[in-house]
């Protein structure tokens, strides 16, 4: 039976035949021994790690707070993400004054409208009363002037005609 035995100097367990590695290093070792005959052993072991130990490892890796891919990754997205809070901030702003600027336009727009509709239905108000009272005679001179090209140079002709429109 075993009764002692360390792993890279450190104690470890023993169970029987069976030597269990305790410290951070060799934690999760076990050593069966063959030989169960009385006598003081030492040997050299290899020991590769398994997949879980190798994930484990590759994990630690990725999820290093200074270092880790996750780590940097996520500074990552939180600097993208404080990149467009800002930009929809300035779009914001912009759209906010955009529309501050269209609202003073149309207002103003609205009262021009409404003085020329004012002005218009006091135009038509008074040729009413004018035509109603058959003051209003309009004379209108027609100008023509087409020009006529002959062989011996330009030639111009001048018609006018004038035209009396009463309104009815």
């Amino acid at each position: 039976m075993l009764t002692s035995a360390t792993i890279d100097g450190e104690d470890a367990a023993i169970d029987g035949w069976t030597i269990l590695g305790t410290s951070s290093d060799s934690s999760g070792l076990y050593i069966s021994i063959i030989d169960q005959t009385d006598g003081t052993y030492s040997g050299t072991a290899r020991v590769k790690q398994g997949k879980i130990g190798e994930m484990s490892d590759a994990l630690d890796n990725v999820s290093d707070e200074e270092i880790g891919s996750l780590t940097l990754l996520i500074e990552n997205y939180e600097q993208s993400i404080t990149s467009l809070d800002n930009q929809i901030y300035n779009e914001e702003k912009r759209l906010e004054t955009l529309e501050a600027s269209l609202t003073r336009k149309y207002a103003a727009l609205d009262a021009t409208l409404s003085y020329y509709e004012n002005q218009s239905s006091l135009l038509s108000s008074q040729l009413a009363q004018l035509t109603s009272a058959n003051l209003l005679t309009l004379r209108i001179i027609f100008c023509v002037v087409p020009f006529l090209h002959f062989s011996n140079g330009m030639r111009h002709i001048f018609l006018t005609s004038e035209s009396y429109i009463t309104p009815s």
